[in-house]
């Protein structure tokens, strides 16, 4: 993904439609929802969105897996010029489309994070690319608590120009996390009635053979090429490090990494009653329906 322009334990549940109590502006949520399917994960980062907008839930840091393990298309791509919808039936992968933009992303061995946050928060820098670097600071600071040292942002000067490429961490963005200029994880960001989502994939390591199978490509010559690219301008955590991490591991260090870029502490509290509520419609009325996954 990049696009810019659009294990932790439980609290007691918050009552449904409770207004947040004034105060506290160091503190934001922690949710952790694990091993949901595409269409449930997309719906409910929109759901937190609307429900951050009016104040219902506090800005927050979610954490999550995939079940099945899925692709999720950006915003405005062409379903059928991204992915092998055969491979995809195939290997039994999950389907979606997120409401922000940015390239396909096979969501596998990972740890998928959201944050969602009102636009003038006074930890969020106003400007659109300003805000991302702000927030990629996160990842950067949980891959040096990983000990990977070497983590940093993308320069500008830097970035890859954007190709026709499918997938999403053949090259890295201005302001993306890198390791010796390989991208090591990928974010996208929307901006939503005066709420800042991004959200992006941390992989622990990539499935290859799978990746390349499910991305569509016009022949076999144009798969290969965009295989060698990718081996050269991609990485992942444990291929760095040259060990196994976990996922447990990855989530502690990323909350670690966005308390110390951000300056605030997490506190886990499960989803409230109405955010579930409205994420299962969105499921029904959007994400889980193939109107909105082949609108494109």
């Amino acid at each position: 993904m990049q696009d810019i322009g659009a294990g932790a334990g439980f609290a007691g549940e918050r009552a449904a439609g409770d207004l947040l109590p004034a105060g506290k502006p160091s503190t934001w949520r922690l949710v952790v929802t694990d091993d949901r399917d595409p269409a449930f994960h997309m719906s409910l980062d929109e759901a937190m969105v609307e429900l951050v907008r009016t104040g219902r839930v506090p800005p927050t840091l979610r954490l999550y897996t995939w079940r099945p393990r899925s692709l999720s298309l950006g915003m405005n791509q062409a379903v059928r010029e991204a992915v092998d919808l055969e491979a995809v039936k195939a290997l039994g992968v999950g389907l979606v489309r997120r409401p922000s933009g940015g390239r396909t992303v096979f969501h596998d061995r990972e740890v998928t994070y959201s944050i969602v946050v009102p636009e003038n928060d006074p930890r969020i820098p106003e400007g659109v690319m300003d805000a991302f670097r702000r927030l990629t600071e996160g990842l950067v600071a949980a891959f040096h608590a990983l000990g990977l040292r070497t983590a940093e942002l993308q320069t500008p000067e830097a970035a890859a120009p954007k190709s026709g490429s499918p997938v999403c961490f053949e090259s890295p963005g201005a302001y993306e996390l890198v390791i010796g200029g390989k991208k090591a994880a990928g974010s996208a960001q929307a901006r939503l009635g005066g709420v800042l989502l991004q959200h992006g994939s941390v992989p622990l390591s990539y499935d290859e053979a799978a990746m390349f199978r499910l991305f569509y490509f016009p022949n076999e010559a144009a798969r290969e090429q965009a295989r060698e690219r990718f081996r050269r301008t991609a990485t992942a955590i444990e291929a760095e490090l040259g060990r196994p991490v976990g996922v447990e591991a990855l989530k502690a260090a990323l909350v670690e990494g966005f308390s110390r870029a951000l300056g605030i502490r997490f506190v886990p509290e499960p989803l409230t009653p109405e955010e579930t509520a409205l994420a299962e419609r969105l499921v029904r009325e959007k994400y889980g329906r193939p109107e909105w996954t082949f609108r494109r």
